[in-house]
């Protein structure tokens, strides 16, 4: 038999190893819980750097956006190159020649029509712009008598020379007269449309509505 002391001996012997093991246990937990801790650190500093770069990149879109708005505003505002600005209008005079459909359909093309003359300030402003025979957006084609805007509205007011429209006097020699022009020889603002055979080569106005 062991004596007595050796048991107690025995037994601080294997307290001492728990001991031992459970501080063990408890460091290797408290490193891990540390390099844990170190991760989340690390995952929170990116993620602060990374907010911080999207802020930066947020500015600087927004501040893109708003030149973009700025330039756009300003585009809104003034009429492409080779176009006259008047009254919230763009205004294109052509030099080619076309008849009345190929005219339209030129203007068309670009996101206009042919003029539609609403008011006296516009039939001055087309009247001292064009320098030549000239066509705009009016034409009785439908019904002869019943004149037409490009819109489709009805004609209110015109501004027709002496005689006319005549639907050239029912003379075979000027045919059907369905599409009505700007008249320049010795007319003024007042007086200056005619009606004309649609096939005829002239000049044309387009109109675009500003923005």
């Amino acid at each position: 038999m062991f004596p007595p002391c050796y048991s107690t001996f025995r037994v601080c012997a294997l307290c001492s190893l728990f001991s031992v093991h459970l501080s063990t246990t408890e460091l290797t937990a408290t490193r891990t819980n540390l390099s844990e801790l170190a991760a989340i650190r690390t995952n929170l500093s990116e993620l602060a750097a990374s907010r911080t770069n999207l802020s930066e990149r947020l500015l600087t879109c927004a501040g893109e956006l708003l030149q973009v708005s700025k330039e756009r505003a300003l585009l809104n505002k003034s009429c492409r190159i080779g176009w006259t600005l008047f009254n919230n209008f763009c205004y294109f005079f052509s030099c080619e020649l076309k008849s009345w459909e190929a005219s339209r359909q030129n203007c068309r093309q670009v996101g206009a029509d042919l003029v539609v003359v609403d008011t006296s300030e516009e039939q001055k402003f087309l009247s001292k712009n064009v320098k030549k025979e000239t066509w705009i957006g009016l034409n009785d084609v439908e019904t002869e008598g019943t004149w037409k805007w490009t819109d489709g509205n009805p004609l209110t007011k015109g501004y027709w020379y002496k005689n006319q429209p005549d639907n050239g006097n029912n003379d075979p020699k000027w045919g059907e007269e369905d599409c009505a022009h700007l008249y320049i020889a010795d007319t003024t603002w007042e007086a200056n449309w005619n009606d004309i055979s649609c096939n005829k080569p002239l000049q044309w106005v387009c109109e675009k509505k500003l923005g």
